[in-house]
């Protein structure tokens, strides 16, 4: 294998570092999931079988009054909604379910409630809330509000420190986002402070941005109206009331089972990014098997990054060891490379290694 220079920063993101913007934890995520497609009184003595009205439309539009068919997706919801909870996250959840009869529908149904679940809370976040009181732009001086609970203006400063309009596309190209959340949170905010910092168009941020390689390796719930990738897009937080715009949406997300193909070349990439990165940085990651496996792919030879390091927030002693062999066996091709994991949400991790990040980017 062919390998250059090592220049890039990675950092892959898991939920915990969303959930400084308020966005929900896997758990979380589990109950707002469940609590859309539960079954609920119609108020007229009788029941709907999803909570969820738009939801519930998208399943009369796809059974076309085959009251056959409808039964099949009310069970599939009643089973999400009534034993989601047993397992960690939605993803293991659909894992689990591959010999599930109505695999399809289940899927089809759950894709769609977490795609209606992110998009509300995407509303409710603080970035949202920066763009009091104008949908458009954040509120220039609010944005000081939104650095006192959340990473991002560490990243940001980080990222564009001493950095001129001229240099701003060289110093992105140098940085690796691995996104494993479906939310569109810190594009949205980069994009946003792009604007605001240099005195840049819509078009101009997206040029700029689009200078990061950014995976979502799990998919996202739409891509944003300024991104040009081809996808359907969504603007961030959006009410989406228009059903075919909630399945065309859905079919964004993919489940484990879809990712798991040596075939799949975004997975090959990412793999490939994170052994020849400078330095990898976890945030709010929480090192699951399956998505370290994803992670280091079946990428040959001895490369690896040079420096590791990441945030093992509420991990005991030995899940913290767990987590660097993970790391070990699937990045470092079982070496005895050095890893450094602290126990620090990712406020405190940002400040703590600013300095050594910076050296490094």
């Amino acid at each position: 294998m062919q390998t250059h220079k090592k220049h890039k920063t990675v950092f892959v993101i898991g939920a915990g570092a969303s959930f400084e913007l308020e966005m929900p934890l896997g758990s979380q995520l589990k109950t707002m999931i469940s609590g859309k497609l539960e079954r609920v009184s119609d108020g007229e003595g009788g029941y709907r079988n999803i909570r969820d009205h738009m939801i519930s439309e998208s399943v009369a539009i796809d059974c076309k009054g085959d009251a056959t068919k409808a039964q099949r997706y009310y069970h599939a919801a009643r089973k999400i909604a009534t034993s989601l909870e047993l397992a960690d996250s939605i993803d293991t959840y659909l894992s689990q379910q591959v010999e599930y009869v109505d695999r399809d529908i289940l899927e089809a149904l759950a894709k769609r409630a977490i795609v209606a679940c992110i998009l509300e809370k995407e509303a409710a976040s603080k970035t949202s809330r920066m763009r009091k009181p104008t949908p458009f732009n954040f509120y220039p001086n609010q944005l000081n509000e939104l650095g006192k609970g959340c990473w991002y203006t560490q990243l940001y400063a980080l990222i564009t420190s001493g950095v001129t309009r001229s240099q701003l596309e060289g110093r992105l190209s140098r940085l690796v986002l691995v996104i494993f959340n479906y939310d569109r949170c810190l594009e949205d905010y980069l994009f946003n402070c792009l604007k605001i910092s240099y005195d840049l168009d819509d078009a101009q941020a997206a040029a700029c941005l689009s200078k990061i390689k950014i995976f979502h390796p799990y998919g996202k719930v739409g891509s944003l109206p300024w991104e040009i990738d081809g996808e359907p897009t969504v603007g961030y937080g959006a009410d989406v009331s228009n059903v075919a715009d909630l399945v065309k949406l859905s079919k964004g997300i993919l489940t484990f089972n879809e990712v798991t193909g040596d075939d799949v070349a975004m997975y090959q990439e990412i793999s490939l990014e994170v052994k020849q990165a400078h330095q990898l940085v976890f945030l709010g990651f929480g090192f699951i098997p399956q998505n370290m496996r994803l992670l280091g792919g079946n990428i040959k030879g001895n490369v690896e990054p040079d420096y590791i390091l990441g945030t093992c927030r509420n991990l005991s002693e030995p899940d913290q060891k767990s987590a660097q062999t993970q790391i070990r066996e699937n990045i470092c091709n079982g070496s005895g490379k050095e890893i450094t994991l602290i126990d620090k949400d990712c406020v405190d991790f940002m400040n703590h290694f600013r300095l050594t990040l910076e050296g490094r980017l």
